[in-house]
């Protein structure tokens, strides 16, 4: 791992910022689709809700 310089540091506070913005449009989503939330899903379902796949979740 590299050692933290200011420029690291304000290229990895980007990356942050950029997958908490993605977070927040999934939960978004998730929260307007109206389906019973109460319902757990397989895992199949979910790699479709969020776009990700299996092995990612799993990870």
């Amino acid at each position: 791992m590299e050692p933290f310089t200011f420029d690291l540091t304000l290229i990895r506070m980007k990356k942050l910022y950029d997958k908490l913005e993605h977070l927040e449009k999934l939960i978004e989503r998730i929260s307007l689709t109206g389906e019973n939330q109460d319902e757990l899903l397989i895992i199949q379902e979910t790699s479709k809700l969020l776009n990700l796949s299996v092995s990612t979740i799993y990870s």
